[in-house]
């Protein structure tokens, strides 16, 4: 007989369901909604982009704003990461990362662009929470 192997964004999520039904913990299920839109750039970070010709339009139309002259692509400056943008995926991996890591949750295993596991441990050292991310997809238990 043939074993099957979980897909990778599964597997860390399928250890954390393990890990809280064999301790009777509830495990929770969740989606960072917005995630790239909450991580904001480092201090001395700029990022522009330009917009297609529809979307540009809808976008002068509603902050009623006049087209420059000239005729030229209008670049806009972002106050944050967008789904799309290149290095969006990085900096909010290194973001959430860095924000569980100051509530003592460290990476057991991962990578950005790869399902992450976390553990937290209680002041024993004993495990008490683990969590699985995958992008803004999460799977969480603790005591």
């Amino acid at each position: 007989m043939e074993r099957r192997r979980a897909p990778a964004p599964l597997a860390q999520a399928k250890a954390v369901q393990t890990w809280a039904a064999g301790r009777g913990h509830r495990c929770k299920q969740f989606d960072i909604e917005g995630a790239y839109l909450c991580t904001r750039f480092g201090k001395d970070e700029v990022h522009f982009v330009t917009l297609s010709p529809a979307l540009e339009a809808a976008v002068l139309r509603v902050m009623g704003w006049e087209r420059p002259e000239g005729g030229g692509r209008i670049c806009f400056r972002l106050k944050g990461y967008l789904n799309g943008l290149v290095v969006a995926g990085e900096m909010w991996f290194e973001d959430i990362s860095s924000h569980l890591a100051k509530i003592d949750w460290h990476i057991l295993h991962g990578e950005e662009g790869v399902e992450t596991l976390f553990v937290h441990r209680g002041q024993d050292g004993v495990v008490d929470g683990s969590l699985s991310l995958y992008i803004d997809d999460g799977t969480a238990s603790a005591e």
